[in-house]
């Protein structure tokens, strides 16, 4: 008579060794692995987009570069020669870098002392323009989206300096007493905010600190290139290849 298998001691056994098995291989794996952190997942995704960015700016160049190439192939091929095109471009870059007069829509800022009396106790410099005060509307007026922009005449450029030179004022080398004027050619509904709505540098300067300060829009202005020299001491163009 034969013996019985013990089946369920079979499949017990098997179950137990398949079981280790298990257990070996997923602590092996775990071993594998890092802890992640959320800032490395933060910092990996950053550099994600970064690289996108670089590589949609770069895709962007390369159309820009081969637009311009198609350009001097079609001169090239209409008229034999180039230098009408590149006459037009030198002409763009001086208008683009200020060196080219210019006419359109905006708004005049007008802004001088205070004529209000001056108290005891009162500080007088809070009753005089300063030259932050023409830096800061000139600032806000370009970041309402000005095109042009200059104060007494004087083109004002990234170089342009605006400095107190005692009770008037010094720009691009030369100086000016109040009243100080300033032009700006853009849209000129969006500058006049950028300099009366409240809250606005503007604002203060005329409603809590008493200056004088008056604006007016224009369907035309004319805005003169710069005549200065443009001279830089540190700044140097990188040729080609470095």
């Amino acid at each position: 008579m034969k013996k019985k298998t013990n089946h369920n001691g079979i499949l017990f056994f098997m179950s137990f060794i398949l079981g280790i098995m298990l257990i070996t291989n997923i602590k092996f794996d775990l071993n594998d692995y890092q802890e992640v952190s959320l800032k490395s997942v933060y910092n990996m995704r950053q550099d994600i987009e970064n690289n996108k960015k670089q590589i949609s700016d770069l895709k962007a160049l390369v159309k820009n570069t081969e637009e311009e190439i198609q350009k001097y192939k079609t001169a090239v091929e209409e008229n034999g020669n180039v230098s009408d095109l590149i006459s037009e471009e030198i002409e763009n870059v001086k208008f683009t870098a200020g060196l080219k007069d210019v006419q359109g829509s905006g708004i005049i800022v007008v802004i001088s002392d205070s004529e209000a009396e001056v108290e005891i106790g009162d500080d007088i410099r809070d009753f005089l323009v300063h030259d932050l005060d023409v830096q800061r509307l000139v600032n806000d007026l370009k970041i309402g989206g000005a095109e042009a922009v200059s104060v007494n005449g004087q083109r004002v450029l990234s170089t342009s300096e605006i400095e107190c030179n005692g009770p008037t004022i010094r720009i691009n080398g030369r100086t000016y007493p109040i009243p100080f004027v300033i032009k700006a050619i853009g849209n000129p509904k969006v500058l006049n905010a950028a300099v009366n709505a409240p809250g606005t540098y503007g604002f203060k300067l005329r409603d809590i600190y008493g200056l004088k300060l008056e604006t007016s829009l224009s369907n035309f202005l004319l805005i003169p290139k710069y005549n200065g020299d443009i001279d830089f001491k540190y700044a140097k163009p990188i040729k080609e290849g470095e």
